[in-house]
């Protein structure tokens, strides 16, 4: 089997779970300003006869449903990175991540959000390193007493 095929078939099988935990998502109720949006939108749709109007709600309504599901994928991504790297990597990348994309857009409230969480995480970062050490140098002096 070609490694292209067998990695077309892992981006597939991505894909399909993302879309099914999207589709899980949206028989919860959301809370987020786009799903909300989504509901008025479909609702006003069906109220004025206008089924783009109701198209167009429901499709905020997915989208609120992907980014539900995104930052449930952030948070737990977060976390695995935090314990596996170090307390701030994750905040770290995130702050990156939003301060390349504030860049890009224009964003600079977004840009200047990204740069804050990059140096909160790298403090957090270098605190825990530091209370390691300082833990470690604790425990040594103990066992030479």
């Amino acid at each position: 089997m070609k490694k292209s095929n067998v990695i077309l078939g892992i981006a597939v099988g991505v894909a399909a779970g993302y879309a099914y935990a999207v589709w899980k998502k949206m028989q919860e109720p959301q809370w987020n300003k786009q799903s909300i949006k989504g509901h008025a939108e479909e609702f006003a749709g069906h109220v004025l006869h206008n089924d783009d109007l109701a198209r167009e709600g429901k499709m905020d309504q997915v989208i609120g449903a992907s980014r539900a599901v995104a930052n449930d994928i952030t948070k737990q991504t977060s976390q695995i990175i935090d314990d596996v790297i170090g307390t701030g990597t994750s905040m770290m990348v995130k702050g990156k991540l939003d301060e390349v994309e504030g860049k890009h857009s224009g964003d600079k409230i977004l840009k200047t959000k990204g740069n804050v969480e990059e140096v909160v995480g790298a403090t957090q970062f270098t605190k825990e390193k530091i209370d390691n050490h300082l833990e470690k140098k604790h425990e040594a002096h103990q066992d030479n007493k």
